[in-house]
């Protein structure tokens, strides 16, 4: 005697939206009912009386809050695109009101404006006399081909209260090219400042 259990998909219902099949006692047939249904039943229900208790429209349960519950609950059997309906008018609104340009579906720039690159930063390769005026904050590693010398600025009181990052000074010094670069680690938070000439 087998003990394979078959397991049909009825209608493709697997990997739909949860549903019930029972209530009670009562079943509620092979395909149930979708919980997502339900809940915009009720939603129908309950925006139907709070529109006949505004003031402003001071209009009776019958007809319009009922019509008013029949459409909401009609809406949980729709599905634009896929999506219901409360998934499907967050983003229809943010469709409507965002860039009208978009490539690959992100937002780009109106096709007739001018791309301009970005300013690039020029960084010495040691061929240069003199370093390379910059400020570099860590983490990071700075090398140079260069005698240089590397101080602490202590900051005064007030900048230390507003949170001023800890300052170096990497200050070149007379002498020949360095054969080798010479690693220079900064921590994180540390704002090297470098001087071009002494």
């Amino acid at each position: 005697m087998s003990t394979e259990r078959v397991v049909v998909n009825v209608d493709g219902l697997w990997g739909a939206d949860p549903r019930w099949y029972r209530f009670g006692d009562v079943c509620l047939g092979d395909r149930g009912v979708p919980q997502l249904v339900v809940f915009y039943a009720v939603a129908g229900v309950i925006l139907g009386w709070l529109a006949t208790r505004l003031p402003i429209l001071g209009l009776g349960f019958w007809p319009t809050g009922t019509l008013l519950a029949i459409t909401v609950a009609g809406l949980g059997f729709v599905r634009p695109g896929g999506l219901r309906v409360h998934q499907f008018l967050p983003a229809a609104a943010a469709f409507l009101t965002g860039p009208r340009h978009l490539h690959g579906w992100q937002p780009c720039p109106p096709p007739q404006a001018r791309w301009r690159p970005e300013p690039l930063v020029l960084e010495g390769d040691g061929s240069r006399p003199h370093f390379e005026a910059l400020a570099f904050t860590g983490p990071g590693l700075l090398v140079r081909h260069r005698p240089a010398r590397r101080t602490a600025i202590t900051p005064a009181w007030w900048q230390r209260a507003i949170g001023r990052s800890q300052r170096q000074v990497l200050q070149p010094l007379p002498g020949p090219r360095l054969p080798v670069g010479r690693e220079v680690h900064v921590p994180a938070g540390v704002t090297v400042l470098v001087r071009e000439s002494l």
